[in-house]
């Protein structure tokens, strides 16, 4: 199992879980399925894709880019734990239900 922590600097974080060949949209505008209210993303900022067990993000043409650990990229393969920045949002991506890193706190948003 794949999921997604939006992590934010208020206590509510939200958690998406990716499924298999259904991506993930990130972006401001209302059509992405993971919508983030942010002024610094694009509409259709970037994607997450699992495809046969591996989780891939994309950049879909974005203006201000989407990064990995820091690391501005156009596709990039995910390990647990590393942080997907798009726009002013970080999001943390977890490869096992079981596996949090350490000084990740969660909590879960309806």
């Amino acid at each position: 199992m794949f999921r997604m922590i939006l992590m934010s600097k208020s206590s509510h974080q939200k958690q998406v879980t990716l499924r298999e060949r259904s991506p993930a949209t990130l972006g401001r505008g209302e059509q992405c399925s993971v919508p983030i209210p942010d002024p610094h993303m694009s509409r259709v900022h970037a994607e997450v894709l699992v495809v046969a067990g591996v989780a891939t993000v994309r950049d879909l043409g974005s203006s201000n880019g989407t990064f990995v650990n820091g690391r501005r990229v156009q596709q990039q393969a995910l390990k647990n734990g590393d942080v997907i920045t798009v726009g002013a949002q970080e999001i943390r991506f977890l490869a096992s239900p079981s596996v949090v890193p350490n000084g990740v706190r969660l909590a879960l948003v309806a």
